[in-house]
């Protein structure tokens, strides 16, 4: 089920990721990117056992996604300057979420096969993935609510039109 859920997962973020790159050069690498994760992917499901955790597709994962959420504030700060601040949009708490949850995760993904029969770690673990899809939902949730309180119009992204400040009122 873990090895499902990370191809899934990795398939929908690679999505969401190449539609908000500006840049051609970025979609072409996240793409070889992903590629590389489906081999390592079928490779380590072809060398481990299926009840153990993926730990190595899940590390590379975690690489890929920080590395593709660093590049895109990079990306953001590096537009003109607007009068919309970047945490006003929802792309930047889709984002964040994503990046929050891989950050915090991490380390433990790194350990999770190794330590996959030590009691104290499990716990750990579900501890740290709890709180990780907390923060994730959160700020997933500001996302939609971002979104959703925007005017639209059709030459600016509604994205654009809302101010953060204006929903913890």
């Amino acid at each position: 089920s873990w090895r499902i859920f990370t191809l899934v997962e990795v398939i929908t973020f690679t999505f969401f990721f190449i539609s908000i790159l500006k840049n051609k050069t970025s979609r072409i690498v996240l793409s070889t990117a992903a590629v590389i994760f489906i081999i390592a992917f079928l490779t380590d499901l072809i060398l481990t056992k299926a009840e153990n955790f993926d730990t190595t597709p899940t590390v590379l994962e975690s690489i890929i996604f920080m590395s593709f959420s660093i590049h895109y504030y990079y990306q953001e700060l590096n537009k003109p300057i607007s009068t919309t601040f970047i945490y006003n949009t929802s792309l930047f708490w889709f984002v964040s979420g994503i990046m929050l949850y891989f950050a915090t995760c991490f380390f433990f993904f790194i350990n999770a096969q190794t330590n996959q029969n030590s009691k104290d770690f499990n716990i750990n673990f579900k501890h740290v993935m709890l709180l990780a899809s907390i923060i994730q939902s959160i700020s997933f949730f500001i996302g939609f609510l971002t979104a959703k309180y925007s005017t639209s119009n059709s030459s600016t992204p509604p994205s654009s039109k809302i101010n953060i400040n204006d929903l913890l009122n």
